[in-house]
């Protein structure tokens, strides 16, 4: 199963899909401005929604049915994640903050604030214990390319920085996403220079802390 979001104004809405069978499941509308990020709980029961109208919301992938929507963002959500026990989601939004957000309350646990100067926090992903957020950062000078930065999510500490240098001649364009592994080893950065770039043993940034 997968999902995807829609940009169209006029829709705004969330399609599920079966991706052996390549069908449309099902159609779900909500937000009233353009859903910028979806994600997954790791049991795939829960489905997150991120979006420009600074709404999260949450959703049973069972019924379709809108369990909660967190209000309280100060800017445009850009990327979602939830943590392995469904008790915590972490979101990204455009004014470079990371909020920490316990589920059951719909209450702001902390925020981390990126104050990483003419760096821009474009996108976020947990590792697979929960246990640290990493985040995508491209600089506003694109020939300075980008950083990754890892949080421990359990106090919100900083404890690596690590640089994306975009060196490909002739391509310069901004970083838009990362992924990681399942077993937490690789990481990787896609970005409009049409390039992606894999971290081997990323596992060994995090191993002390």
């Amino acid at each position: 199963m997968s999902g995807s979001g829609s940009w169209e104004l006029n829709e705004c809405a969330i399609k599920i899909w079966d991706l052996d069978d390549r069908k449309l499941l099902g159609t779900e509308s909500s937000h009233w401005e353009e859903i910028s990020s979806l994600a997954f709980s790791r049991d795939g029961d829960i489905l997150l929604s991120g979006a420009f109208d600074k709404t999260i919301n949450v959703w049973d992938i069972e019924n379709g049915k809108l369990l909660k929507t967190l209000i309280g963002s100060k800017s445009a959500v850009i990327d979602v994640a939830i943590t392995n026990d469904k008790e915590k989601i972490i979101s990204a939004s455009l004014n470079n903050i990371i909020t920490v957000w316990d589920l059951n309350s719909e209450r702001k646990i902390r925020e981390i604030i990126n104050v990483e100067e003419d760096f821009n926090l474009e996108s976020i992903v947990l590792t697979p214990d929960s246990k640290f957020i990493v985040g995508g950062l491209q600089a506003e000078c694109l020939r300075d390319g980008g950083l990754l930065k890892i949080w421990r999510l359990s106090d919100g500490e900083l404890i690596q920085t690590l640089p994306i240098k975009q060196n490909f001649s002739g391509y310069y364009d901004e970083l838009v996403n990362i992924a990681i592994s399942n077993n937490g080893r690789f990481i990787l950065s896609a970005s409009q220079e049409r390039m992606v770039k894999v971290w081997m043993l990323f596992k060994h940034y995090i191993e002390d802390f």
